[in-house]
């Protein structure tokens, strides 16, 4: 991910994120809070192989992108893959919850059939 531009107002960081995503370039725009100088928004190329197709079309709109993508299929498949690293640790942190209560349960059985 490489910076392409910052702005001062969230309008002129969305329509660079329009323009960019429907020729194709994937795009991720940060907002950072004030610091001094203001609200600034950030527009990253998502994909380093886009980042000159990104700047040259930021000079030239005429510029034909030379690896462009299905921008939508692009956020459909990164949003998909934090779903998934989600559940996965969820169903993670179960599974350890669950073997340490197997772990005790057995402990304190052995335990308690000692003491017998």
């Amino acid at each position: 991910m490489q910076l392409i531009a910052s702005f001062y107002t969230q309008a002129k960081a969305n329509k660079l994120r329009r323009h960019l995503e429907k020729n194709g370039i994937a795009v991720y725009v940060e907002y950072e809070g004030a610091r001094g100088s203001g609200i600034k928004y950030s527009v990253f190329s998502a994909l380093d192989h886009q980042h000159q197709d990104a700047l040259l079309l930021m000079s030239d709109p005429d510029h034909v992108v030379v690896h462009k993508i299905d921008v939508s299929e692009y956020q459909a498949y990164t949003e998909g893959a934090d779903g998934k690293e989600m559940a996965l640790e969820l169903m993670m942190k179960g599974i350890c919850v669950f073997t340490l209560l197997v772990i005790s349960l057995v402990g304190l059985i052995i335990f308690f059939s000692k003491t017998n």
